[in-house]
């Protein structure tokens, strides 16, 4: 068995091709390491901020063999990928084209089906790829630059005055108002839903047990060693879960700060074209 070390990591994502062999590989060298689970998991979301988006979907490839094939292990991966992964498919969704969303929503809907986290966790995974198909990123829309003459000047101005053409008055960003919007009832929906969810904790005997180990290897080790890794599984998810709709309420707050800034703009320039009216008037 090789050493683990970040640096290693980087150079072998830096050198991984989206074929099968080629993930299954990296998959199999990761695997090794469940020690290192959450270095594999910083690595990883590091990686994923910065390639292009065919790179991200690669990723999420990776991603997806290393949990199920981990997952037969232990659930040292699934637990560590909690807190990144909703990053990762705000990623994919947003700055991915339609093969990159379709690559999302299937890794999605295998792990729903074979129930590698729990339905609630996986809806959060998936609003951002709603978000991005109910409200795709508008290009901005180049119009020919118009050419001015003196003809024109002089026709635009009013009477008796000569400027130069003055800039189009800003307009309202509808899509961003429409996205602030969703994620406004996102968040609202979130809020009622976590109302009814229960942290799981450990029964008044088990915390005892896993803190007392003599008592602990006697009763029944299998049993005990299965029920505290569910609970750290439920744990993990309900920290993914708050961690996602922080992640969530950031994007918002970015949101209502640029909204905020292009009313002003937008007000801005009616006042002036107001005031400048009023002295021409």
């Amino acid at each position: 068995m090789t050493s683990f070390a970040e640096s290693i990591l980087i150079q072998k994502l830096s050198e991984l091709k989206i074929t099968q062999l080629s993930i299954a590989d990296l998959s199999r060298w990761i695997l090794q390491f469940p020690q290192k689970s959450g270095s594999v998991a910083s690595v990883w979301i590091q990686q994923l901020r910065i390639v292009n988006p065919q790179r991200k979907l690669m990723l999420l490839f990776l991603a997806n063999d290393v949990l199920q094939n981990g997952r037969r292990r232990g659930p040292e991966f699934l637990i560590s990928f909690i807190p990144v992964l909703l990053e990762g498919s705000y990623h994919i969704a947003i700055e991915g084209d339609e093969e990159c969303k379709r690559g999302l929503e299937n890794v999605l809907n295998i792990w729903q089906e074979r129930k590698l986290y729990n339905v609630e966790y996986i809806q959060k995974l998936r609003l951002p790829l709603e978000n991005a198909r109910k409200f795709p990123p508008q290009a901005p829309r180049e119009e020919p630059p118009r050419r001015w003459t003196y003809q024109t000047a002089e026709e635009s101005a009013p009477r008796g005055v000569l400027r130069d053409p003055s800039p189009q008055p800003s307009v309202l960003n509808l899509p961003l108002i429409a996205r602030m919007i969703n994620g406004l009832q996102n968040l609202q929906q979130s809020a009622l839903a976590d109302s009814t969810v229960k942290v799981p904790l450990f029964p008044p005997g088990g915390a005892q047990e896993v803190l007392f180990t003599d008592q602990f290897i006697h009763r029944r080790e299998d049993e005990e060693v299965a029920r505290t890794e569910e609970t750290c599984m439920l744990l993990a998810e309900q920290n993914g879960i708050l961690a996602a709709e922080i992640h969530e309420q950031r994007q918002l707050i970015q949101m209502l700060l640029v909204c905020t800034q292009n009313q002003k703009d937008v007000l801005a320039e009616k006042e002036k074209m107001y005031e400048e009216n009023s002295i021409l008037d």
